[in-house]
């Protein structure tokens, strides 16, 4: 009987247990879940704050494609190089020159530059760099394959195979050194608002317009009529004329004469053409401080259909009197000379177009008047022939002074010996001219 008791009491500790239900800890899901919360919060800011910090920094003129800095702006940038290098510069465009004087220059700089691919133009910057900071302390050399050339609709450029003019930009600066060089670019004719921009898709990229600088030199082509336009150029209003005195910076020309032909040379070494040749004479005076030289491209002859002519480069192997390339001209001094073009028969109302140097984009123009045919040019035949009849007559007077007068080998004496006498000649009366 004891042991039923006993049994149906533990039975009911049982049952009591299954209906008693304990409180749940719920510490832990409070926690979890503020944790949670807080991480949303947190992520949130961080979030916000980018997207604030990125606005800012669009906002900076010269910080992004959509807000580039205008050509004559400076922009200070701090960007990453090397392996764990920073720095510091400031960057500002202090030039442009585009079209046709950007193709001259840099024509001039190296004569195995090539033309623009067709539709395109270059374009030449003048690039203001100085380096505030390098983290590293040492040099830091300015990269041109850092510089790219943007459209205004978004294409990058690919860049220009050429060597630019001197200084380029390229170079290597310590910190507080700055330097300004010319970098080149190849662009769309089409293209007026092109950007260039620096470290481009990396920390401190900097966007500068390639465009609208007030103070800099621009010749472009307008696509639409292929004229030129000029921005801040000295346009060529007045058309000069022949034997009038023309300043070109530092030289001044005039052009004293034109002459046509269709051969040139010797009757040995001769050039011909089923065009014609226009020979130009001019004087050149140098008026500046110190010596300077006459280097090609400087000349061209302009027809009546829009058709430009460049110098011969081999006219100074058929004339005489060719103006010397690489001629030096002292200051105060004038030195003269002729230039030789060839050009197709149907080629009429000439004008010279004289242009300054590589540094230079004044350019002027001279109406060729009274262009007279003569043929052929012989100057060279006649210097060949004058030297020739210099030469003839020089060899003249030896022989006669051979003839008439006794000089060494031989010598005035009273006798001779036999068959050693060749007359009296310049002798005296009494002797004989012998052989010593």
């Amino acid at each position: 009987m004891k042991a039923h008791l006993i049994a149906l009491f533990i039975i009911g500790l049982f049952l009591l247990g299954g209906c008693v239900e304990f409180p749940e800890d719920t510490s832990t899901t409070i926690d979890t879940k503020a944790n949670t919360q807080n991480e949303v919060n947190t992520q949130t800011n961080q979030k916000t704050n980018e997207v604030q910090q990125t606005e800012q920094k669009t906002a900076i003129e010269g910080s992004s494609r959509t807000n580039p800095a205008s050509a004559d702006k400076t922009v200070t940038t701090k960007f990453e190089h090397g392996w764990s290098d920073s720095a510091e510069a400031q960057i500002k465009i202090t030039s442009l020159i585009r079209g046709t004087s950007a193709w001259s220059m840099i024509k001039e700089a190296n004569m195995f530059n090539d033309e623009p691919a067709e539709g395109k133009e270059y374009i030449l910057a003048k690039v203001y760099f100085k380096l505030i900071k390098n983290s590293n302390g040492e040099s830091y050399s300015i990269p041109s394959y850092k510089f790219d050339a943007v459209s205004s609709s978004g294409k990058v450029y690919e860049s220009a195979s050429v060597v630019e003019p001197e200084p380029e930009l390229s170079t290597e600066l310590y910190p507080g050194a700055d330097h300004e060089g010319w970098i080149a670019f190849e662009v769309d004719k089409s293209d007026k608002e092109p950007l260039m921009v620096f470290n481009r898709g990396s920390e401190g990229e900097v966007w500068i317009q390639l465009y609208g600088l007030q103070s800099a030199t621009s010749t472009t082509t307008n696509p639409k009529d292929e004229t030129e336009e000029t921005t801040n150029v000295e346009e060529v209003t007045k058309l000069y004329s022949m034997n009038e005195e023309i300043e070109v910076d530092y030289l001044t020309y005039e052009i004293t004469k034109a002459e046509t032909f269709i051969e040139m040379g010797t009757s040995m070494f001769n050039k011909e053409t089923s065009g014609k040749f226009i020979k130009v004479y001019l004087d050149i005076t140098n008026n500046a401080k110190e010596t300077k030289q006459i280097f090609t491209p400087r000349f061209k002859i302009e027809d009546n259909q829009d058709r430009k002519y460049d110098r011969l480069s081999d006219d100074m192997m058929y004339i005489a009197d060719y103006l010397e390339f690489g001629k030096q001209l002292q200051p105060g001094l004038t030195t003269s000379g002729a230039i030789v073009f060839e050009l197709p028969k149907d080629s009429l109302d000439l004008n010279l177009i004289i242009s300054g140097d590589w540094l230079s984009v004044k350019e002027v123009k001279i109406k060729l008047s009274s262009i007279k045919n003569i043929g052929k040019d012989t100057t060279q035949q006649d210097e060949q022939d004058e030297m020739w009849d210099e030469a003839m007559e020089e060899s003249e007077q030896q022989m006669e002074e051979l003839m008439n007068k006794c000089n060494s080998p031989f010598k005035c004496s009273s006798s001779c010996p036999e068959y050693m006498d060749v007359g009296q000649k310049d002798c005296s009366s009494g002797q004989l001219c012998c052989m010593q």
